[in-house]
C-alpha cells in the first residue's frame, strides 16, 4: 500500500474570531496551519455553517484516506489493517465512523 506523504500527526480545527472584520477556522497539526477556511464576514467567503462543514473534512482527510485503504486491501485480497484470517466488517465499520464524523 502507498504511503500518505502529507502531514501525519493529528489534524484538528481551531476558531479564530475577530468580531466586524475576518472569522475562520484553520485545520493545524503540532501547531502548524494546515489550511484556513474562511466564514461569511470574510470578502466572497461561504456561509459560516458551510464553512464548518468544509473545515471538518478537511480536518479528517487523513482518517479518510486510511479508512478508504483499509477497505481496499480488505475487497482486493491485500494485507488487511485488522489481521483477521476470516471475512469481517472492520474495514467497511472504520470507514462508516469516518464517514459519520462529517455527516453525522
Amino acid at each position: 500500500m502507498k504511503e500518505f506523504k502529507g502531514t501525519k500527526s493529528k489534524w484538528e480545527i481551531v476558531g479564530k474570531y475577530y468580531p466586524n472584520q475576518d472569522e475562520y477556522r484553520e485545520v493545524i497539526s503540532d501547531g502548524k496551519i494546515i489550511c484556513r477556511v474562511h466564514t461569511e464576514n470574510f470578502q466572497k467567503a461561504i456561509k459560516k455553517e458551510e464553512a464548518e462543514y468544509n473545515a471538518k473534512i478537511i480536518e479528517i482527510a487523513p482518517e479518510l484516506l486510511e479508512s478508504l485503504q483499509d477497505l481496499m486491501s480488505s475487497i482486493g485480497g491485500g494485507d488487511k489493517f485488522c489481521k483477521h484470517d476470516f471475512c469481517c466488517n472492520c474495514a467497511w465499520d472504520k470507514a462508516n465512523k469516518t464517514i459519520n464524523k462529517v455527516i453525522p
